[in-house]
């Protein structure tokens, strides 16, 4: 009987003990779930936050290429339209000028002087730049 009695008081004891250790582990459990579902929704949010800058700085990317894209082509028109006036500028220059110089070269002028020297250093100024016009096609 007392050792019945002593058995089942270590029953008790031990059942409780275990009750005790199981409603411990239980409330662990929770305190880790609940840390481990507020990890998993800040590296969430935190992925989602990356993912936004990335697509940020990809659109920014793309804006400053196709600024620059533009600049270029921008600058690559004005170029050409650039390049055409001085090219309509020299042949209208080369259209009024040159009769008279051929004139000079290819009968002089009346009288030596001064105009003789400007005239054939204007002349041979006018050849250099004559170079640079495209040539006409015939």
């Amino acid at each position: 009987m007392i050792v019945d009695l002593i058995a089942y008081g270590v029953f008790v004891t031990v059942t409780t003990l275990l009750i005790i250790s199981n409603f411990r582990q239980r409330a662990k459990r929770k305190i880790l779930a609940a840390d481990l579902l507020q990890q998993t929704l800040d590296k969430m949010a935190l992925l989602q936050h990356v993912e936004k800058l990335t697509a940020e700085a990809q659109s920014k990317d793309i804006e400053q290429t196709d600024g620059f894209l533009k600049f270029v082509s921008d600058s690559r028109d004005w170029a050409f339209q650039y390049i055409e006036a001085v090219q309509e500028a020299l042949e209208a220059f080369d259209k009024r000028i040159s009769p008279t110089l051929e004139y000079y070269a290819t009968f002089g002028t009346v009288v030596e002087g001064l105009h003789q020297d400007l005239t054939k250093e204007f002349s041979e100024a006018y050849e250099e730049l004559k170079k640079v016009l495209p040539q006409e096609k015939v």
